[in-house]
């Protein structure tokens, strides 16, 4: 069985399962979730109201979906504002689709029983490959992938919004990109013993697309990209994750990346792919990509991480820079 990584150490303060973090939909109204499943998920309550809303009331609502835990937000964006009992209905073990990634038929999705109540409830050998037509219903109670999407799907149901997170040109709304650039920069989700895999979008990368996988092809999709172009804030946190985790295949990895991908990564190595010549190749592959993530005229990360000023955060360069140097020194 893998070796279970909470999510409470990415996370600001102290959180912990049963924690009720509140949601802003507007200035004045929110919605609201909790934390459960070891740190792993939150459970979002059919519930709009204001500041004052009690906790009472608010676990009292039906559970509208589950989701993924964001832990960039959690403390930050969406306020921790107190503690309650985590309810029967919250704790029952439910099914969650993920998209097969690229490569698979459209119509194909990964299966996922959730047992909220086990500790190995991750295991990926519980995953199973299913058609659309037969996983509606469990597509239709996990959210969406990202914490914005999140946000735009519950003020639409709560509020009759439209969406507000992209702009009129398909970009991050001004206010989610400042939200980001002061929250990624020093985040450990970013910088430190988890190196680039704890953000959102990294996370999502290696649970949806990795981890279901025993081959190469994951870390092939994202390094061997022939896009050019402009690149996405999505695209590149894709392509350092999926550096990091190459450089744990070659025995490089940090403590952390290793014990997130603990499962790929024994799998992985006992079909000796870790020695393989697809493998090597794709070292220079990832220098290419990580060069692009650094161009500050395409790359949407680096512009983020520059916050207009040109220069990007002198802590997230230099993590990127000693992803890249450790990717150089395997000679490959």
């Amino acid at each position: 069985m893998p070796k279970v990584i909470t999510m409470f150490n990415l996370m600001e303060g102290d959180v912990k399962d049963g924690d009720i973090v509140r949601i802003p939909l507007t200035d004045k109204e929110y919605t609201f979730a909790q934390i459960f499943c070891y740190g792993h998920l939150l459970a979002y309550f059919d519930y709009c109201g204001n500041c004052d809303s009690s906790l009472e009331e608010i676990v009292k609502s039906p559970v509208l979906f589950k989701s993924e835990i964001y832990p960039t937000v959690i403390g930050r964006r969406w306020t921790v504002i107190g503690h309650a009992r985590i309810s029967s209905e919250v704790m029952k073990p439910f099914y969650r689709c993920l998209d097969m990634g690229a490569g698979h038929d459209l119509d194909e999705y990964q299966i996922e029983y959730i047992d909220c109540s086990d500790k190995e409830t991750f295991d990926p050998s519980r995953r199973k490959k299913v058609k659309k037509k037969d996983c509606d219903e469990a597509r239709a109670r996990v959210g969406p992938r990202s914490f914005w999407l999140i946000e735009d799907e519950l003020r639409e149901r709560f509020l009759g919004l439209p969406p507000q997170s992209y702009d009129d040109n398909g970009d991050l709304n001004k206010e989610l990109k400042q939200f980001l650039m002061s929250t990624i920069p020093g985040s450990p989700a970013v910088i430190g013993e988890f190196g680039t895999l704890g953000n959102d979008q990294a996370q999502d990368w290696l649970n949806g697309v990795l981890m279901p996988t025993e081959d190469l092809s994951a870390l092939q999709e994202v390094l061997q990209s022939n896009q050019t172009g402009y690149m996405q804030v999505d695209d590149c946190f894709e392509i350092l994750a999926a550096a990091e985790v190459l450089l744990a295949l070659m025995g490089k990895g940090r403590k952390g990346t290793k014990e997130l991908a603990e499962e790929w990564l024994i799998g992985v190595r006992q079909k000796k792919l870790h020695n393989s010549a697809e493998a090597k190749a794709l070292v220079s592959k990832a220098l290419t990509a990580i060069d692009r993530v650094l161009d500050k005229d395409n790359s949407e990360l680096f512009q983020l991480m520059s916050a207009g000023a040109g220069v990007p955060n002198p802590d997230w360069l230099n993590g990127v820079e000693d992803l890249k140097a450790r990717l150089a020194k395997l000679g490959y």
